[in-house]
This record gives C-alpha cells, structure tokens and sequence, in this order.
C-alpha cells in the first residue's frame, strides 16, 4: 500500500474525532474557571495558567488521536513503514500541533486580559514544544519496533522459503566435503581442477543468454506494471 492511502486511511480515522475536541476543551476550561470561580479566584493569574496547562494538554490530546489514527492504518498493511512515510506523519503531526497551539491560545486569550496578566506566558510554539517531542520519541520508537516485527515474520509468512533456504545452506555446506569424498572413489585426479578444465570447454552462451534474456522480460514486465498502478488508481479515485 502506498504512503497516500495510508495516509487516507489515517484521516478517515482521526478526523472524525478531531471535530468533536474544540467543544471538549470549551467544557473543560468552563469547568475549571466554574470551580475556581466559586473560590473567588476567576480573575486571579491561577486561573489564566490553569487554562493554559489545559491547552497545552489539549495540543497534546490532538497529537495522540492522529497518532492513533496512524496506528490503525499501519495494522493495515503487511509491509515495514518507510522513512517517507515515517516522515510524512512527522509533517502531519507538526502542522496539527502548531495549528491547535495557536487556535487553544485564541480560545484562552480573554483570561489573559481579564485577570490582567503581566507575567511571561507560553506562545504557541512553547506551548506544542513538549508535546510534540514526546509524540515523536513515540511515534519512532513505535515505528522502529513495527518494523522489527514485520521484517522478523518474514520467514513464518513464507515457510515454503524458509525451508528451502535452510535446505539450500545445508546441502552448499555440506556437498563441497561430500562430493570429494565421493569423487576420489572413482579418479585420481583432484575434482576441483578436473571441473575447471570441462568448465572451459563448456559454451556458456548456454547460461548467459537464457539469464539475458529473462532478465529483459522481466525488465518490461516491471516497466508495464508500474505504469498500470498509477491508472487503475485514477480510475479508482475518479469511481469514488
């Protein structure tokens, strides 16, 4: 599968649940300035800094719904997760982030100016910083350990290859030290300089050409099939 469509599957997942966060950070911050309220504290500096910590928290809350949106589309496909898609996500993640930073700073302005704060606050870039770092150190190490899995089932999705590669490694090992043995009941001569002298007389046009030309074949066939990839997507996108 592609980098697009899992990148498609991700914000099939995740958009849905983003539209329903700015009501939840409106209740959330109404909330806590209700109960700080109620203590006399609603135009107190607490209550502009209690906003901002659910902001920041909110921010972070955007980055682990899109990350768990990336999450469903790699159990999606089969395959390791590319550095370009890796990087792709990166790019999603920090475009959120930084877009949610400034709209929860807007959100939380009119506290600011109410309780008249004078102090140093959090920017949109201070306020995404933490978040966004962890998120990434998640995000690799989740990617990293993926991929591992992924390339370590190679061999329990192809058993039939497995075997026939361990088959092969025995039998090269073990065949030189054999055939030898073997070789010396019949001739004197040693086997390895009696096979180069018959391989010098063996037309190995034979070998090459089949190869060359297998080779070619397989060359067009590769050719045309990335050019039909590509239409049958427009074709898709087009029905859809």
């Amino acid at each position: 599968m592609r980098p697009p469509d899992i990148k498609a599957l991700a914000e099939n997942w995740y958009k849905p649940q983003l539209e329903e966060r700015p009501k939840a950070f409106h209740r959330a911050v109404q909330g806590k300035l209700g109960e700080l309220s109620a203590r006399g504290m609603a135009r107190s500096p607490v209550a502009y800094f209690t906003a901002e910590t659910l902001a920041q928290q909110e921010v972070e809350q955007y980055g682990q719904i899109l990350f768990a949106g990336y999450k469903q589309a790699f159990a999606a496909v089969s395959t390791p997760i590319g550095s370009a898609m890796l990087a792709q996500v990166k790019r999603d993640l920090d475009t959120l982030l930084s877009n949610e930073a400034d709209r929860s700073l807007k959100a939380i302005q009119y506290g600011r100016d109410a309780c008249g704060i004078t102090a140093t606050t959090k920017d949109a870039a201070e306020l995404r910083r933490l978040p966004q770092q962890k998120l990434v150190a998640e995000l690799d190490l989740f990617v990293a350990q993926l991929n591992s899995e992924r390339k370590g089932n190679f061999f329990k999705k192809h058993p039939v290859l497995a075997l026939v590669l361990a088959f092969a490694s025995f039998l090269f090992g073990w065949l030189p030290q054999w055939g030898a043995s073997v070789w010396s009941l019949f001739s004197s001569r040693p086997l390895v300089p009696y096979l180069i002298e018959k391989m010098s007389r063996f037309n190995w046009n034979l070998v090459t050409m089949p190869i060359g030309f297998g080779g070619c074949i397989l060359l067009i066939w590769l050719l045309v099939r990335s050019r039909r990839q590509p239409a049958s997507a427009a074709d898709t996108a087009e029905g859809n």
